[in-house]
């Protein structure tokens, strides 16, 4: 990894539960979704905008096989946030508002391979690179803001998971806050 003298145990212990997807099949995807907007012009959440080219979930769940499930979720290190792998919770609880559960249909099902982590400078898992049936499927700790104006603005190392499927679009952001390189 190169940063392992910087890596924490539990910070390891989090990286190892991202490597042992690898080789596992995902049958399907769903969590809790963040809205962009707290308000559109109907008075509701706006969760849907032609500009953003990824998911913003607060809780992102792989189906795996043998009827296992895991959540893909961030975790505080002081004023940083990381990536986190878990056994999911049997229970999914209602949400609404400004968060909403759904399923991501649009996310490749199939074999998970070629795990890799970046690591932030403190050591932190601040993206995580898989391919699921060849596709390439990248996740930021990350968050998306709106601003005055109704302009999105782009959080590395922030509190949600960012799901991109076009690693060219995450490239192209103006981000706030350092991406991990390696």
């Amino acid at each position: 990894m190169g940063h392992d003298g910087l890596v924490s145990e539990w910070v390891r212990q989090k990286r190892e539960a991202f490597e042992a997807v690898e080789g596992r099949h995902v049958k399907g995807w769903s969590g809790v979704e963040m809205a962009l907007r707290l308000e559109g012009p109907d008075g509701h959440p706006v969760f849907d905008d032609p500009s953003v080219h990824c998911l913003h979930v607060m809780v992102l769940l792989a189906d795996l096989d043998h009827g296992e499930a895991i959540e893909v979720l961030t975790y505080q290190n002081d004023c940083e946030w990381g990536l986190q792998a878990r056994a999911a919770k049997a229970e999914r609880a209602v949400w609404d508002g400004i968060f909403r559960w759904r399923a991501f249909d649009d996310l490749p099902l199939g074999a998970v391979s070629n795990i890799r982590l970046r690591h932030s400078d403190r050591g932190d898992i601040g993206e995580v690179l898989l391919q699921v049936d060849g596709q390439e499927v990248l996740l930021v700790a990350g968050e998306i803001y709106e601003t005055p104006g109704e302009r999105l603005e782009y959080h590395a190392a922030d509190e949600s998971v960012l799901v991109f499927t076009d690693l060219a679009a995450a490239d192209a952001i103006t981000w706030s806050g350092a991406r991990p390189q390696s």
